[in-house]
């Protein structure tokens, strides 16, 4: 997916289950890529800002 910063701190706050007052922690860098792979025991981040 790519998307702006908000959609993306909002996406991966919820499946990580961060409370939305952390969400602004996640800063997005513009052209990285972020891993995120939902499996069988749920969420889990692969790679970040790579």
């Amino acid at each position: 997916m790519v998307a702006h910063n908000g959609p993306m701190r909002a996406l991966t706050g919820t499946l990580l289950g961060l409370p939305p007052s952390r969400w602004l922690n996640l800063e997005f860098e513009f052209g990285r890529v972020t891993h995120l792979a939902i499996g069988p025991l749920g969420p889990k981040l692969r790679s970040f800002n790579r």
